[in-house]
């Protein structure tokens, strides 16, 4: 055996971070032919690459004790399987969700004996050469290296670069190569991050072909002094003797600048000096380029490093990017994939980047570890702030007898911590986009903090040091103060003492139905100057395709898991936009306007790009456009416009929208009013009614249509009209779940169900058991005029095991086309501190499955998640209106609405409900919102031969409780006072 208990392997010896890896360095790829370097990152594309990726033979073993040398000579009992992939993706073990918890007992630094291994092979040939380097850009957890049947090395750390010479195990002709893949080491324990815990060699596996000399390392360090001159230190590590030229070539690729030097191995410096350089931003991301040629008596290798100027401070606690204020409008980022898991491709990199972009989003913190080289190039391209984060979680330890604060104080751990900041400062030390580096994540905080933040303050240029996890245990180890999901308000307070600026390194957290508040967070982003900004949590959701369904924890049968908390992102895990996705949009649009007295002002949140932007105005009166606009604008970089107001109101209820272009591509909007609808009392047609009674009904005759109410269950229980009956009288949702008791008619409607974001509020309600509610009568009065009938029905809201919640009177008024409700109750009890909702709900049949309102829309929206959303006149399928979230929950909500129809499109009849007091939401589904309960995946979820509708006099805010703050106090119904709303019902025939 390869191993034995005799002693420690190397995954259990917390002494051995590597055995024989070269040491880290600037990640490049060096080309034969300086013509076809188009990236400084993708080794596929280097012309002195051999790419190892493709098909490996794999044998996996429950333990790697097991292991014995012929294993790793022999090919009996290996299967076929593609590099780069994860174990989890390829069917060697199922997917496994964690997000707090070690997947392994929680004794550090031991790992268990019993680890799961993959021994790995792969053929090629080559020709023997001095110098032939391999490179793994990512191999989790820990791995050891076996070439042509002798040991070459051991390497851990999960999502850094680990490379080693290969050249002396090398022979001409065939050659084999063998990894051991180790699933866990003692580096697990800083690779306990919220996430699927993949194993495999998830990232590119290469040779690099290398003449007698070539360069090893490369720093370039540009930077601008107060005269706006720029200078570029160069640090060149040479290994042989060879002529090197540098050649250095502006934003627009023309050379301006060449030096040449002769290096003897070691160390060489040398600088450029430039006269007013250009500046890279997020916004104007401009790069230059060294290119380094190094030529020996054997060839001659080339390197082309983009590079940018920038500044980065701290001036009385305020951030200042090349000297501006600027703020993050970020995004946390996970390497997720349905299919691939953490495998992540060039395409898929390329898409997140250019989805980014195309949502706003200015900055990108990689959480919790370093992404593919690939993805910072990209960043540097496209124009993205990077908060690059060093593989450094050890979220676990909350639940160890030491507790937090146990591996950042031990100084067992001091170099694990030390060497995962050095290897990604080292690693991506090049990239203008970075501009913070981050020790990690909730992994607490102490002297191994600190000594791994001054080990790299004295390397770091141009960007600050990042740490969150200090508030439970102080140390200065981070040169800002961040947080995870404070409020505004929270933020606030720290702000007026804080000598270093503020960031929020996650808020407003995505899961499911939400986040709302977004408004609230950008307005203070942009009004509280030592606010850097934030990153949302966070970009996609994680989940795993198998058998064509998504899939989260507990889907295989882990022991240990973490069920849907993965689900938490503004993208599906196809990258589809979810609704959050286009809120975030227009949250974070570069333009925000204002109406001021008769005019409107345009704030400009770029700071240094200037623009053309296409402003498209559209006067809506009463839902519907009348006047559309088009005016194009040069937005200064930094500055205001204020141009006269282009429309005023007509009369009716009129609303002024804007929307955004540029480049063609929408990039905003907004909607203010010009003038409000004042709401009055309904008035109702007169016309001579009749009706009958019986001792278990009265049957009011109106115009056109025929309104039942029920004296048993005291609801109206039918409306027919047209031909049409509009109440469904074979409901299919449980009113009441004590007992078997299917209502007809309305009820009122209390509680909402499964929302993600409801997570922790969800249980006080249920204490309350506002999600059973029944409605006990206590009187009755019936009013007969000549013209309607009004019926006044006094209960108690109650429910089983509970005392009574509240009192409520609902008064139907009968009248010659439909029916007029309205709606009251009255607390009955101190201890209730807030409802979700106030409304009241009843079945249609299934055939009215098509919906018009005039409200906010077209997609779903609440009253803290309105940035996206406009009020207009729209038309969805019942079946449209919510997202299809992975795990079922009770979306599709309208706010703001005046009026909605149900429409029966084969009929053509169908059933208006206006609002007869302030506009209110609705809600409509063919679903048992229950079942949002129980029901773990969208694709279990059953329809009912029903549509069921909410009309809500009164809704409550979203928030992010699912792992942030309650929806903010504005936006929740309190349940301390009264609460009426009323609306009308009027059948229809198109």
């Amino acid at each position: 055996m390869i191993f034995s208990y005799d002693k420690k392997p190397f995954w259990q010896d917390l002494d051995v971070l590597h055995i024989n890896r070269l040491p880290p360095r600037a990640f490049f790829v060096p080309y034969r032919d300086a013509n076809k370097a188009i990236s400084n990152a993708l080794p596929q594309a280097s012309d002195c690459v051999t790419m190892l990726d493709g098909e490996w033979e794999y044998k996996y073993f429950r333990s790697a004790m097991y292991i014995a040398e012929e294993d790793i000579y022999s090919s009996e009992g290996y299967a076929v399987t593609e590099i780069p992939s994860c174990w989890q993706a390829q069917g060697i073990e199922p997917p496994v969700y964690i997000n707090v918890a070690f997947p392994i007992p929680a004794d550090p630094p031991n790992v268990p004996y019993e680890n799961p291994c993959v021994i790995y092979r792969k053929k090629f040939s080559v020709k023997r050469e001095k110098n032939c380097m391999i490179t793994f850009l990512g191999v989790s957890a820990a791995f050891s290296l076996y070439a042509n049947g002798k040991f070459v090395g051991y390497s851990e750390g999960s999502h850094y670069v680990s490379e080693f010479d290969l050249s002396p195990f090398l022979k001409d002709g065939e050659n084999t190569l063998a990894v051991l893949c180790y699933k866990w080491c003692n580096g697990s324990y800083f690779e306990c991050q919220d996430m699927f815990r993949n194993n495999g060699i998830f990232r590119s596996v290469f040779l690099t072909h290398l003449p007698e000399a070539y360069l090893y390392d490369l720093l370039v360090k540009p930077v601008t002094d107060e005269k706006k001159r720029g200078r570029v230190y160069i640090k060149l590590n040479v290994c042989g003797t060879a002529e090197i030229k540098l050649t250095l070539t502006d934003c627009d690729g023309a050379e301006i600048a060449s030096k040449h030097l002769t290096a003897e191995g070691g160390i060489s410096r040398c600088f450029f000096t430039l006269d007013k350089p250009r500046l890279w931003s997020a916004e104007i991301p401009e790069l230059y380029r060294l290119e380094v040629t190094v030529k020996s008596a054997d060839g001659e290798r080339t390197v082309r490093q983009p590079f940018g100027f920038k500044t980065v401070e701290v001036k009385k606690g305020v951030f200042l990017f090349n000297g501006k204020p600027i703020k993050l409008y970020g995004v946390n980022h996970h390497d997720t994939h349905p299919d691939r898991l953490s495998a992540l491709n060039k395409e898929d990199m390329e898409k997140d980047v250019s989805l980014m972009k195309s949502l706003n989003i200015n900055a990108v913190r990689f959480s919790h570890y370093p992404p593919h080289p690939y993805m910072l190039e990209l960043c540097d391209k496209a124009g993205l702030y990077v908060v690059d984060e060093a593989d450094a979680e050890c979220h676990g330890e909350l639940f160890m007898k030491e507790g937090k604060n146990y591996f950042s104080n031990d100084p067992a751990w001091k170099q694990t911590l030390a060497e995962r900041a050095d290897r990604l400062f080292e690693r991506d030390k090049n990239h203008a986009s970075v501009i913070m580096w981050s020790l990690g994540n909730e992994s607490g905080a102490g002297a191994n903090h600190i000594y791994a933040y001054k080990r790299l303050k004295r390397k770091i240029f141009n960007s600050l040091v990042h740490y969150e996890d200090t508030h439970s245990f102080p140390c200065d180890v981070s040169d800002v103060k961040s947080f995870m999901y404070s409020t505004p308000d929270d933020l606030s307070k720290i702000a007026k003492n804080s000598d270093k600026p503020i960031f929020l390194c996650e808020y407003a957290h995505c899961m499911g139905v939400g986040p709302g508040g977004l408004k609230e967070y950008l307005e203070f982003f942009d009004s509280e100057k030592k606010m850097m900004g934030g990153c949302i949590w966070e970009w996609a959701e994680h989940a795993v395709r198998q058998g064509g369904k998504l899939k989260y924890g507990g889907d295989n049968g882990e022991y240990i898991h973490d069920g849907n908390f993965c689900v938490d992102g503004m993208m599906s895990p196809d990258r589809e936009l979810t609704p959050s996705a286009y809120e975030v949009k227009n949250a974070y649009r570069p333009i925000k306007a204002e109406i001021v007295g008769n005019a409107i002002r345009f704030r400009n949140r770029n700071l240094f790009v200037s623009s053309s932007i296409k402003a498209v105005f559209t006067l809506v009166s009463d839902g519907s456009p009348v006047v559309v606009k088009e005016e194009n604008f040069r937005f200064d970089a930094g500055r205001d416009k204020v141009i006269p107001l282009p429309f005023c109101g007509d009369g009716g209820e009129c609303f002024i929208n804007i929307d955004y272009y540029e480049n063609g591509s929408p990039i905003g909007s907004e909607q203010f009013f010009l003038s409000k609808k004042k709401y009055v009392s309904a008035t109702t047609e007169k016309y001579k009614t009749e009706f009958t009674e019986t001792d278990s009904e009265i049957a009011f005759f109106g115009k056109d249509v025929t309104v039942v109410f029920d004296k048993i269950t005291n609801t109206v229980s039918s409306i027919k009209a047209f031909g049409s009956e509009f109440i469904n009288q074979y409901p299919q949702i449980n009113r009441y779940t004590a007992y078997s008791s299917y209502l007809k008619g309305f009820t009122y409607n209390l509680c909402r169900y499964g929302i993600d974001n409801d997570r922790y509020k969800f249980a006080e309600w249920q204490k309350n058991r506002l999600d059973d509610i029944w409605n006990n009568v206590l009187s009755r009065e019936v009013i007969y005029g000549e013209d309607r009938i009004t019926i006044k029905v006094a209960s108690t809201v109650s429910a089983p095991k509970v005392s009574k919640l509240f009192t409520g009177e609902t008064v139907y008024t009968l009248y010659a086309g439909g029916v007029s409700v309205k709606a009251s109750i009255y607390p009955a009890r101190d201890d209730i501190e807030d409802i979700p909702r106030f409304g009241m709900k009843f079945e249609m049949p299934p055939s009215f499955d098509t919906v018009e309102y005039y409200g906010y829309g077209d997609r779903e929206n609440y009253p803290d998640f309105l940035e996206s959303a406009k009020i207009g006149v729209y038309t969805n399928k019942v079946s449209e209106l919510s997202y299809d979230y992975i795990k079922p929950q009770e979306g599709g909500e309208r706010v703001g609405v005046r009026y909605f129809r149900m429409i029966d499109e084969k009929s053509g009849v169908s059933l208006k409900i206006i609002s007869d007091s302030e506009p209110f939401a609705f809600y409509a589904t063919a679903f048992d919102p229950k079942d949002f309960l129980t029901v773990k995946h969208n694709y279990e979820l059953v329809k009912k031969n029903t549509t069921l509708v909410s009309v809500d006099g009164f809704y409550g805010g979203i928030g992010s409780n699912s792992c942030g703050p309650l929806p903010f106090e504005r936006y929740r119904i309190k349940a301390d006072g009264p609460k009426t709303f009323s609306f009308r019902i009027i059948p229809e025939k198109r």
